[in-house]
């Protein structure tokens, strides 16, 4: 996928957090997932 100059942090690594953090990857988005506990929901 090709790369674009777009950066997301998501704060949240449940279900939604992970999901979207996931998808904007695929679509070339720089991606930073934040979450406070040491395991993704």
């Amino acid at each position: 996928m090709q790369k674009n100059n777009l950066k997301v942090g998501i704060i949240g690594g449940g279900v939604a957090g992970s999901s979207m953090a996931i998808y904007l990857s695929e679509i070339g988005v720089d991606v930073t997932l934040f979450e406070k506990s040491k395991i993704l929901a």
